[in-house]
């Protein structure tokens, strides 16, 4: 289990965070009806606040190689917190989208700062055990916030939802001013020339082999996710399967991602080849997508579902231990902020590409192309990992 006691306060430090901000999900869409916004409308919100989550992610990691990783954590759930109280306050469409911008902006922030502080805790050998204890912490927030958000709507209402979840999140801000009161800001540069030098050296780090890696492998794996998102459940309606099949086949699949981060953190020889395992679970999921329109039976579905959420609860801590353990500490937050800008821009783009493969040549074929596109990045990390095996 988690031998390092200051990972494990830490973690339900986030558990806390998340649990309170999970306003994006279910909560944003039924409160912008409630204002009065169109099914137009609530799309450029969202759109508006995930392009604010792809700008922040850069700035956050620059912020965290100056300030160090205390700040950011405290101020981001500080942000979030006053965010959601001014929309309890003013419930006004023009506010819901000013702040929920915002808000998003900053947690990009928590994210990247949190990374940057788990990977920390331990030497380089330990990292994805780190990373793989916060995704765990991470799933376990978005697995039990949904289901008490959904009760709080349906029992109070959406507007004392809000309050609800802005109380939690400042209470998460207080929990981590008080267990990282003794850790030091630890600014990293000091002349405007050492930080130039410095920020041309991250740069170069940047286009580096395993820097290349982690982006490549985590992007896949998010446009995956992001694809079975937005058109897993129209594929299996086009098959005949019920609403209840479908969102067993997402349990099933975000239940193995959870219990495969706790097999991360605890499985030496996983950490230890980490460069083989990300290859691997590259090509497990590319098939993975490629195969879902042949999967006409449960079984299969099964199968499919628990191949897709091993590759996911996997890869994700693994991209993270790669280009963290890649860098310099001073550039740590950096690449990990250019890591989840890249993330978030798949985020944008997949659904788009998805959209216009599935207009041009139906549904399923956005599976077996996607496999395709996929399975040739797959490719092409193969050879940027392969001269990295030797070093494991």
């Amino acid at each position: 289990m988690i031998q390092n006691r200051r990972l494990l306060w830490f973690c339900l430090g986030v558990v806390l965070h998340f649990l309170g901000s999970t306003i994006v999900g279910p909560v944003v869409p039924l409160l912008s009806q409630q204002l009065g916004a169109t099914p137009g409308v609530l799309g450029i919100l969202m759109g508006v606040a995930n392009t604010g989550a792809l700008l922040a992610a850069v700035p956050s990691g620059m912020i965290i190689r100056r300030f160090g990783t205390r700040l950011p954590v405290i101020i981001s759930c500080a942000v979030v917190a006053v965010c959601y109280f001014l929309i309890f306050l003013f419930p006004r469409l023009a506010v819901l989208f000013v702040m929920l911008t915002v808000a998003t902006m900053a947690r990009t922030m928590f994210i990247v700062s949190t990374q940057t502080y788990v990977g920390g805790l331990r030497s380089t050998s330990m990292v994805s055990s780190n990373f793989g204890w916060l995704g765990t912490a991470t799933a376990v927030a978005q697995v039990i916030g949904p289901l008490g958000i959904g009760y709080l709507v349906d029992t109070f209402g959406v507007i004392p939802t809000v309050l609800v979840m802005a109380s939690t999140t400042l209470l998460s801000a207080g929990y981590f001013v008080a267990l990282l009161r003794n850790d030091e800001a630890s600014p990293t540069n000091s002349t405007g020339i050492e930080e130039r030098s410095s920020l041309r050296d991250s740069m170069s780090l940047i286009l580096s082999k395993p820097i290349l890696l982690a982006v490549i492998s985590s992007s896949i794996i998010i446009v995956v996710i992001t694809s079975r998102r937005s058109f897993y459940p129209l594929l299996l309606v086009e098959m005949g399967f019920s609403a209840t099949i479908i969102g067993l086949m997402m349990s099933i699949r975000g239940l193995t991602s959870l219990a495969i981060r706790v097999l991360l953190s605890v499985s030496p020889k996983m950490q230890k080849y980490r460069f083989r395992t990300m290859v691997v679970c590259l090509f497990v999921v590319s098939v993975g997508l490629g195969s879902t329109f042949l999967c006409r039976n449960l079984p299969l579905l099964v199968l499919n579902s628990i191949l897709v959420g091993v590759s996911f609860g996997l890869g994700i801590p693994l991209s993270q231990t790669i280009a963290f353990s890649a860098a310099l500490p001073d550039q740590r937050g950096l690449v990990l902020g250019v890591r989840v800008m890249v993330n978030r821009l798949a985020e944008v783009v997949s659904p788009l590409m998805c959209g216009v493969v599935a207009e041009l040549m139906g549904i399923p074929a956005t599976f077996w192309v996607g496999g395709l596109v996929l399975a040739a990045g797959s490719l092409w990390a193969l050879l940027l990992a392969r001269k990295m095996w030797a070093e494991e």
